[in-house]
This record gives C-alpha cells, structure tokens and sequence, in this order.
C-alpha cells in the first residue's frame, strides 16, 4: 500500500478494523472476511460507499476512488490490491 493510502487506513479505518471490541472485521482475519470476500470485490467496494452498521457511507473516506476503496479492503483482507 502507498504512503497516501497507508494514512487514509490510519485516519478512516484503523479505529474500528484494527479495534476488535468494535465488532468491525479485524484486519488480517481470513476467517471473517472469507465469507465477504465470496460477495466479490465489486459488492465489498458497494457496501463501503453505501455503509454498513457502524461504518458510515464511505467509510470515513469521502475522497476515496473505488480503486482506493478496493486497495483498502485487499489490505484488511491480508492481500494484494487487485
């Protein structure tokens, strides 16, 4: 991930993703994101940009392309962005 990537996950995602008392998939958990990850990429990126539970529409990153957010998710997911 690039340095202007790395700062948006520190700013929009680290404080529930990274925070397992947030009920949010934690980074790296193979095991909570395989079921998501089935959805596809283009579903994941959707539900980013419409929100879901306590995320909020965009996920705190109002700037972010679709390209961003699917770097972001293969991130959380412990992959390589597509």
């Amino acid at each position: 991930m690039d340095a202007r990537l790395a700062a948006v996950y520190e700013r929009a995602c680290t404080n529930c993703h990274d925070v397992a008392a947030s009920g949010a998939p934690q980074r790296g958990d193979r095991a909570a994101w395989s079921p998501r990850a089935a959805a596809g990429l283009p579903a994941l990126v959707a539900s980013v940009r419409a929100g879901k539970g306590a995320m909020p529409p965009m996920g705190w990153c109002p700037e972010c392309s679709d390209e961003d957010l699917a770097a972001l998710i293969a991130h959380l997911q412990g992959s390589k962005a597509p």
